[in-house]
């Protein structure tokens, strides 16, 4: 491969390699606020799985719910203000979730500034190493 082929090669696994870092920082810094910041409203829900069961005192967001899983009653779907009428509060797991997938999406749109951050990192190092030789 001549030496216009090897630039190339190099320039596209550094550009995945900026790609990937970008993602993982940008989430990393998405999930560190949400876990600071965020309160997510079960209230936004409108629609929610709750068991029939005379013990079960929460509503979940998923029927997928792992701990709504572990009912051997009948599940109802019911609005989320019946379910509050009723006293069940929201599931603590299906919170957690709610919070997580929000913020993952956010990531989306941090990325690209976080890739830019990067670019302009690798060219101040560059620059550096190219003035001390």
């Amino acid at each position: 491969m001549n030496k216009g082929g090897k630039e190339i090669v190099r320039s596209i696994a550094l550009l995945i390699l900026l790609t990937a870092a970008s993602w993982f920082v940008s989430l990393g810094i998405v999930r560190g606020c949400a876990i600071a910041f965020a309160d997510p409203n079960p209230y936004q829900w409108e629609w929610v799985y709750v068991s029939t069961s005379p013990r079960a005192y929460s509503f979940h967001q998923s029927m997928d719910c792992e701990y709504l899983r572990k009912t051997t009653q009948k599940i109802d779907l019911v609005s989320v203000y019946d379910a509050d009428d009723d006293g069940k509060e929201p599931c603590s797991l299906c919170l957690e979730k709610s919070k997580r997938h929000q913020y993952d999406n956010a990531a989306l749109y941090v990325t690209p500034f976080v890739m830019m951050m990067l670019v302009g990192v690798i060219a101040l190092v560059e620059r550096l190493f190219k003035n001390r030789k």
